[in-house]
């Protein structure tokens, strides 16, 4: 295995380079309705032999992660496998479709929620295709419905508390603890609201933001510090990265083959001297942004936390990258050194 990258001149050894062209992709859809059921025993059927095209987006805007991942020349009865109507909304189904996506040595879960819309058409004279809309956490965006009444001294973290239990009776948990203030209510007050709203009010409280991924509930720091303890993700043009990253006054755009490591909230380090700037916006109207390209976006050292995140790929195709916007973290005490991305520390 390849020794960390503790800095942007470290060589790699060829080992690295042969695991990002090795494509793994893996899909599975559920023949049946998961509610109550054990993961492991749900009955699936593997599409992971066609060709498969799908775009997973991801932001840190209180919504779930949401995939489209269209499958090539399926024969109709493989089709009607998968229940629910086709080109319509799929209501209350709870069909599980899984993607996982990377390389031979480094592959991982990059999509999981359940089937939303399935249609089926004709690309060309001789392509059909099936196309999935899926989202993870659907079920709790739609119907997780928050009724509670919360005495007086109850801290952020209580009111928390009940907030997460109604989202994971709808199948979404917390995955992580954010940092809530001290402070207690006054009196009491009553919460009848849907669950994303209620959260969302807590997020807004306590400074920070939230989506729903692959594992349940994420929440992310809106504080420009790190953790220290954090490992970061280094991303050069030996592991991965495509182009040069460019600053916008929403963040810093970075491109790179497909890294299922990758998440929204996930620490990277890139080099600031390869980072394009913006020019000068002449047009009428652009003050404000212009305003914004005179501020200073560089993260110490190049960290940068990522914000939004889009997995593209195609099985028969070149793409097979990993976009983000990230912004830029700060602080006092030094981040962890920055690991290979295909190579943690174990």
């Amino acid at each position: 295995m390849p020794a960390n990258i503790t800095s942007k001149n470290t060589e790699i050894s060829d080992d690295f380079s042969n695991a990002q062209w090795l494509r793994y992709c893996r899909l599975t859809v559920s023949t049946e309705s998961v509610e109550g059921k054990n993961e492991e025993m749900i009955e699936a059927i593997d599409l992971s032999e066609f060709r498969i095209r799908f775009i997973v987006d991801q932001a840190c805007v209180g919504k779930p992660t949401t995939a489209e991942i269209t499958v090539y020349n399926l024969a109709q009865q493989t089709i009607d496998l998968i229940p629910g109507p086709t080109n319509q909304e799929i209501r209350n189904k709870n069909i599980l479709v899984t993607l996982e996506a990377g390389y031979e040595s480094n592959h991982a879960i990059v999509f999981q929620g359940e089937l939303w819309w399935k249609t089926v058409g004709q690309e060309n004279e001789t392509d059909t295709y099936l196309t999935l809309v899926c989202a993870s956490g659907s079920r709790n965006q739609n119907y997780a419905v928050v009724s509670a009444s919360i005495k007086k001294g109850a801290t952020q973290q209580d009111i928390l508390n009940v907030v997460a239990k109604t989202m994971s009776e709808k199948g979404v948990a917390m995955t992580g603890q954010p940092t809530l203030m001290a402070t207690k209510l006054p009196r009491g007050k009553v919460i009848y609201k849907m669950a994303k709203d209620a959260m969302q009010g807590i997020a807004d409280t306590n400074n920070f933001d939230w989506y729903i991924g692959t594992n349940g509930l994420v929440p992310v720091p809106r504080d420009p510090s790190y953790d220290p303890n954090t490992q970061a993700i280094v991303l050069n043009v030996q592991t991965g990265m495509l182009g040069r990253p460019k600053m916008t006054t929403l963040g810093v755009n970075v491109e790179c083959l497909l890294n299922p490591l990758i998440d929204v909230g996930s620490i990277i380090q890139i080099d600031n001297s390869r980072i394009n700037r913006e020019s000068y916006d002449t047009s009428y109207g652009a003050v404000q942004e212009n305003f914004h390209r005179t501020e200073t976006y560089d993260g110490a050292d190049g960290f940068y936390r990522v914000i939004a995140r889009q997995h593209v790929g195609d099985t028969y195709c070149q793409d097979w990258l990993t976009s983000m916007i990230c912004v830029a973290v700060v602080g006092t005490t030094p981040i962890t050194p920055g690991v290979n991305s295909f190579f943690p520390n174990t």
